[in-house]
């Protein structure tokens, strides 16, 4: 289990979700969620700017 959280201005996001495998893949894949949060945290800011 990997819990996540993101905080903004506008509030907290949290989650957490369980990956499958072992913990190199665990690993990877809670890197790869977090960089996914984080692209759109982004996104989110761009888009609320225009």
């Amino acid at each position: 289990m990997v819990c996540f959280g993101w905080a903004t201005r506008s509030g907290v996001v949290t989650e957490t979700n369980l990956f499958k495998g072992d913990r190199y893949v665990i690993r990877r894949n809670a890197i790869a969620h977090s960089l996914c949060g984080f692209q759109s945290y982004l996104e989110n800011q761009q888009s609320e700017r225009e």
